[in-house]
């Protein structure tokens, strides 16, 4: 017989997977960038050009990395507030909605930064320490719901995090390796939760 730890295992995986479908299928489809150079940007963001492909790049040390560390600090801000009302006793679906909407917001604004394609700059260790606290602080949250409420908030809120530890990792050249070794250290809580999505960009073992 299975055991309920397999069981939670299994419908968590199921689920996880058949959410990032619907996900996927809902996506709308993106016209190709541009080709040509930007000269100037209106929010504030950091310019570049535009590649063959399409991808907007800079090539100076830690060039996109002043823009990245602001749009998490108010992400991280705005998700203290929200997870704050996680308490165990609140309805939680509401609560989640507004976070999986508030990390979507940041990823649509993260899409806009140029992607780093010389070196990390020295800004990069507090990018891992916000993901880091929000990863960690939205696993902690999750787990004060009982088992099956738990595995139905870590589905939604994986989804998201995905999306923004790729987009993340996606801009800064071996972010991805530095964000995986600082969440080495928290492995229990993240298997608990069963991060699945996120676990498995990060290279982490469920």
């Amino acid at each position: 017989m299975f055991s309920s730890n397999r069981v939670f295992a299994f419908l968590a995986l199921f689920f996880t997977f058949a959410s990032l479908f619907a996900v996927v299928r809902a996506a709308p489809v993106s016209d190709p960038a541009p080709a040509f150079n930007l000269v100037a940007r209106d929010d504030g963001l950091v310019s570049g050009v535009v590649s063959p492909r399409g991808v907007v790049t800079c090539a100076a040390l830690g060039c996109n990395e002043k823009d990245i560390l602001k749009l998490l600090t108010k992400l991280h801000i705005d998700l203290k507030i929200l997870i704050g009302k996680l308490d165990g006793h609140a309805n939680p679906w509401p609560i989640v909605t507004d976070i999986c909407a508030v990390i979507t917001a940041t990823i649509e604004l993260l899409a806009a930064i140029a992607v780093n394609i010389s070196v990390p700059g020295e800004l990069i260790a507090e990018i891992v320490a916000i993901l880091v606290e929000i990863i960690i602080s939205l696993a902690t949250c999750v787990t004060l719901y009982g088992p099956l409420v738990t595995i139905a908030i870590a589905i939604k809120i994986d989804v998201v995090l995905l999306a923004l530890v790729s987009s993340c990792c996606g801009l800064i050249p071996t972010l991805l390796v530095e964000l995986t070794a600082a969440l080495v250290v928290h492995l229990e809580l993240l298997q608990t939760v069963r991060f699945v999505l996120t676990c498995l960009t990060l290279h982490l073992k469920l």
